[in-house]
């Protein structure tokens, strides 16, 4: 696997960061979405309602808006 989270790693960044995940998937992913988030010190959670893992490629108009939306936030 290319990807290793280190959640001992996690308080060292410092940056706002925006965790999504399909409200509509699996439980494991929804549950690592949200121990993620819970870990790092600035990160929003955002389960995106109706969607399922892959919404990148289902909803693209909705996961840019959600990040856009982040981005102009006073929380990026």
């Amino acid at each position: 696997n290319a990807y290793r989270f280190v959640p001992e790693r996690y308080a060292e960044l410092k940056v706002p960061t925006l965790v999504l995940a399909g409200a509509e998937s699996a439980r494991s992913i929804r549950a690592d979405a949200e121990a993620v988030a819970a870990g790092l010190p600035d990160a929003r959670l955002t389960l995106l309602a109706g969607q399922r893992h892959g919404c990148l490629h289902r909803s693209p108009e909705l996961f840019a808006d959600t990040v856009l939306d982040f981005l102009a936030s006073d929380n990026a």
